[in-house]
């Protein structure tokens, strides 16, 4: 697995041993790359991002190689830890933090908001999607007014409920994933 784009576009990304995690395949990490890129003009310069259940961090190793300013990393597996350790290692230090917490634990990262982005990528069929859904949805300080949240769910997954004031403004499936996109109103 690589970096699809940008800087470090080629460099080999390190990935978990087992099916724990499942990484991004990189033909939907380019397309939601893409979809980001449209949206935000393509100017990364002012991008500051979250990757909650980050793994490998291959989606936000993405946006900082197309020149995102700052991104938080949230995960615990020790094994997934290890190789986003590895995989940020070429990254300038002032760019990032990854944090070794569980995502839903948001008193561990929310006061590095606001975020451009939030994405998350939960493990599948536990209904972490969801809680961390409606916890974000909750404090909307956390997303920049133009903010977007970004979910990576199984494709046989549905979002169960949006929170009043919230809506989804896109999805798109790639293989059997697929990406929910909600902002604010």
């Amino acid at each position: 697995m690589r970096v699809v784009s940008g800087l470090w576009r080629g460099q080999k990304l390190y990935v978990p041993e087992g099916d724990h995690v499942r990484p991004t395949s990189e033909r939907a990490r380019a397309a939601l790359i893409d979809i980001l890129h449209a949206r935000y003009g393509g100017d990364w310069a002012s991008i500051k991002f979250a990757d909650l259940c980050a793994g490998s961090g291959a989606v936000g190793i993405e946006m900082l190689s197309r020149g995102a300013s700052f991104g938080i990393f949230v995960e615990h597996d020790p094994t997934a830890l290890t190789c986003l350790r590895k995989n940020l290692s070429r990254v300038p230090k002032e760019h990032y933090r990854i944090l070794a917490h569980n995502a839903e634990r948001l008193n561990a990262w929310q006061h590095e908001g606001p975020f451009h982005i939030i994405f998350m990528d939960p493990p599948y069929k536990t209904g972490l999607g969801q809680q961390l859904l409606t916890q974000i949805m909750t404090l909307e300080a956390l997303l920049t007014d133009d903010g977007l949240l970004v979910v990576e769910l199984d494709g046989k997954e549905t979002i169960t409920s949006v929170q009043s004031g919230w809506s989804v403004v896109m999805t798109r499936r790639y293989g059997r994933n697929q990406f929910v996109m909600l902002q604010k109103n």
